[in-house]
């Protein structure tokens, strides 16, 4: 997985990282599962039709775009653990793009600040009465 973060202010970091068409199809079973659940699907328990026929009753792009929410925040949250970068607040999602191979994603993450302490030792404090 090719992954590239670039710094885009002080607290600020844009991680772009690939979710390939393995990846995607992997993930397409428990989506479908997921759907099926939602989705009534005669002659099948709930949860219990196979991935051609949801796809089939939902279409694939929504299978597809489940499957691809579903791999998102796993892979983000092993990004930021590789690359040691832990987020202020939730990374907001900037764009996923089709390519060959699979789907490009971006992602704005904030950061916490870091502060440079001045040094404090060998002061001494006078306090007035």
């Amino acid at each position: 997985m090719t992954t590239t973060i670039t710094e885009s202010s002080a607290f600020e970091r844009v991680v772009r990282f690939q979710l390939t068409d393995e990846q995607i199809d992997e993930a397409k079973k428990g989506a479908a599962r997921k759907l099926a659940k939602e989705v009534k699907i005669s002659g099948f328990r709930p949860g219990k039709a196979p991935l051609p026929i949801v796809e089939a009753t939902v279409g694939k792009d929504r299978v597809r775009q489940e499957a691809i929410e579903d791999l998102l925040n796993p892979v983000l949250n092993e990004v930021l653990t590789e690359e040691e970068i832990q987020p202020a607040i939730n990374p907001e999602l900037e764009s996923i793009d089709d390519v060959d191979g699979g789907v490009e994603v971006e992602v704005k993450v904030t950061l916490w600040p870091t502060i440079d302490l001045p040094s404090y030792k060998g002061r001494k404090i006078e306090v007035t009465s």
